[in-house]
Order: structure tokens, then sequence, then C-alpha cells
């Protein structure tokens, strides 16, 4: 989770899920849930497939305070194609306000 309520406008074009051996990303909806942010892809994912689900930097938080660096995270889908997905993120605490020495 992140370490404050995410500004869920902020998150517009900044959400980008795609195929780690490249294509075209996937579309997604995102919402926030407390201090999560949900990304559900609007299609199925191929199965046996490396995704790479990234958050730009200057994605904010409710109070402003910008997301310093780019939240990026790979997974695996399983075997078997993946419909109904939702995935729940977070960040790192230094990500937002100050970077911890």
């Amino acid at each position: 989770t992140f370490t404050k309520p995410v500004d869920i406008a902020s998150l517009e074009g900044k959400v980008v899920l795609k195929p780690v051996s490249g294509g075209d990303a996937v579309e997604v909806s995102c919402q926030t849930v407390g201090n999560s942010v949900l990304v559900t892809p609007l299609s199925s994912l191929s199965a046996s497939t490396a995704y790479q689900l990234t958050i730009a930097a200057g994605t904010a938080a409710a109070d402003g305070s910008p997301l310093k660096t780019a939240y990026v995270r790979t997974f695996t889908t399983e075997a078997a194609a993946v419909e109904d997905a939702s995935l729940q993120i977070g960040t790192p605490i230094s990500s937002y306000g100050r970077a911890h020495s």
C-alpha cells in the first residue's frame, strides 16, 4: 500500500500495464481503496505471460505530494488465461514526500 491516500484523478494516463516482451498496453481501470490502488485489466490477460505495471512519477497523494519515482512491478500470469483479475498495489514509504536517508 501507499503511505498516503492517492488522488484518483492524478492516476489518469499514468498507469500502464503491458507485456514485458512488447506489444500494446492493456486498458485498465483504477480505483483507490484506502491507501491502495486497485488496478483492473479491462480485457483478459494472456496465459504464461510476463507483464509490467507502471505508475508514473508525478502521481499525487490526496494532499498533493507527488510520487517521486515511478512504481514498477512485473508479474507473470498462470498457464490458463486470466479473466476478471485485479491487482492491488502499493509503494515503499519513501516514494512520497522526502526520501529516507
